[in-house]
């Protein structure tokens, strides 16, 4: 969808295909934090590995996805995020600055808090991640304020959290109001030349749809898209678990926190509205969570909480991160195509990175000199 703001922005024509239709879209269901500092932590291979073997936390694979993927395993244990954290900031500081200006242009209504805060056990970890993040160190005393419990300490950032489906709902409408045509409910189907390096057409529920450059941009389903081209994006699915509660009106926290050793988020975003989200599993496309792994997100979130009203369960839904093995995106022109871009690959980062992977994809249609940064080029798994 970001995509398709800043094409039309440049005056192109644009048609987003999407198969989900009504409220059914995973997007919806994301932490709605736009925190570049929280993105230099990656889930190493060995944790996502020793994570078969206990299943009581938030990291789980599933040895099945790791026999049906083994090049993704392989190519986990040779790449890796390190020495490449600088791509994951500078991108996501791109997003936060084109953020806050389409915040401003758009007028978007999406109970957008300004601060967000990293919360640690260890006091020392927090002074330490405080220094090298550049963050304001908050100690126990002030965490506790915030209205969190359990912490020795944490990290302020001057960055934002919002409602993700309020976004979605408003960024829909944008584009409705820019000329953008949504066809919803419907699949597409690339018919590629690959003699010629070209996409010919889209076969959209059986309908032809022509057109001078196509982006697949599917989240996790991205991989099946690419198979006419023989191009694997490298994109597995992670689920993700977002449980939404009603506070009755009580305020529970000051601010947005992340608990870094538990891996889960909480925010709040009005007086009545407590969402809370975890997990990281690999386990292709299973869409059950049980009732253990609801409890043991309620539990360990509630458990930090100094002011703990009654909350009442309205809303619950997952959605699949599409993660690539270096857990870089992969965003530009797909190897051997001349007209075929792909944005994807933002693991847990799709909130943050979507506007500035979409400018970067938008810049190289167009043809300025914003350059696609080598890490996260898909021409690396070609």
């Amino acid at each position: 969808m970001f995509a398709a703001y800043y094409l039309s922005k440049d005056g192109h024509e644009v048609t987003v295909v999407d198969r989900t239709s009504g409220a059914v879209r995973a997007s919806v269901y994301n932490s709605g934090f736009i925190s570049p500092s929280f993105s230099p932590s990656p889930i190493g291979l060995s944790r996502i590995i020793a994570a078969y073997f206990t299943r009581s936390g938030p990291v789980y694979v599933s040895l099945r996805e790791m026999f049906r993927n083994p090049s993704w395993f392989q190519t986990a244990l040779r790449k890796g995020i390190s020495g490449n954290e600088h791509v994951i900031i500078e991108l996501g500081m791109k997003s936060l600055a084109l953020y806050r200006e389409f915040l401003k242009d758009n007028k978007v209504e999406a109970d957008v808090l300004e601060e967000v805060v990293g919360l640690f056990k260890s006091a020392d970890h927090a002074r330490e991640s405080a220094t090298e993040l550049k963050g304001r160190f908050v100690d126990e005393r002030e965490t506790t304020e915030m209205g969190f419990g359990g912490f020795g300490g944490g990290v302020l950032f001057a960055e934002l959290s919002l409602h993700p489906r309020k976004l979605v709902e408003r960024l829909e409408q944008i584009l409705v109001d820019l000329g953008v045509k949504l066809l919803r409910g419907k699949s597409a189907r690339l018919n590629v030349d690959n003699d010629r390096g070209v996409i010919e057409y889209a076969s959209v529920d059986g309908e032809t749809v022509k057109a001078d450059g196509y982006i697949l941009a599917a989240g996790s389903w991205t991989k099946e898209l690419c198979e006419p081209f023989g191009y694997d994006p490298h994109i597995l699915p992670a689920r993700g678990l977002v449980l939404i509660y009603d506070t009755a009106g009580e305020k529970v926290i000051d601010y947005p926190g992340l608990f870094e050793d538990e891996g889960i988020t909480m925010v709040q975003h009005d007086r009545t509205t407590l969402r809370m989200t975890s997990f990281f599993e690999i386990v292709g496309y299973d869409s059950i969570f049980g009732a253990s792994k609801k409890k043991w997100l309620f539990d360990s979130a509630t458990a930090h909480l100094i002011r703990m009203p009654k909350l009442t369960l309205v809303e619950e839904g997952m959605g699949y991160r599409p993660c690539t093995p270096d857990q870089l995106p992969v965003v530009g022109r797909i190897p051997r195509c001349s007209n075929g871009y792909i944005i994807g690959g933002t693991c847990r980062q799709g909130l943050t990175l979507a506007p500035a992977a979409a400018y970067l994809i938008s810049a190289l249609i167009k043809g300025s000199s914003e350059p696609v940064l080598e890490p996260i080029d898909p021409g690396r798994f070609s």
